[in-house]
């Protein structure tokens, strides 16, 4: 990769990062709550506006559309809306939070973010673990 385009793609992530940040201070989410955004939108994307899931999975938060139509009704519920940075961080923000009030646990909030659902395996562990530990690993 040329340094131009390293350079380019760091400015590009320093920029998501913060506007991560600041949409969650403007929202008043607790640092918890943005450490947490910002572990997600990494782990989803390396903070880039990217399209991913053979498009289904759209910008920093990765959120496909009918996530964003269940959460995010007044702020992005469509691919077009999504791609949006500010909307995207927004809804993933409101995805993030919903769950987190509704089931307490960062860890499973983590697996239904990821997977829609938090089912476990004979071992006790969540079926996507490997994606709860990565994230959590940024937390750190």
């Amino acid at each position: 990769m040329s340094k131009i385009l390293f350079l380019m793609l760091f400015i590009q992530q320093t920029y998501h990062a913060q506007m991560i940040e600041k949409v969650g201070e403007l929202h008043g989410y607790s640092q918890n709550v943005r450490k947490l955004a910002m572990a997600v939108a990494k782990q989803e994307s390396n903070l880039r506006m990217v399209v991913g899931d053979a498009g289904k999975s759209i910008g920093l938060f990765q959120i496909k559309e009918i996530a964003a139509r269940q959460y995010c009704k007044g702020i992005a519920t469509t691919k077009f809306e999504l791609m949006d940075v500010q909307k995207n961080i927004e809804c993933g923000y409101r995805i993030l939070t919903t769950i987190k009030m509704r089931h307490k646990c960062t860890k499973k909030t983590l697996a239904i973010y990821n997977a829609g659902h938090s089912k476990k395996k004979l071992d006790g562990k969540y079926k996507n673990q490997k994606y709860v530990n990565q994230v959590l690993a940024r937390l750190e």
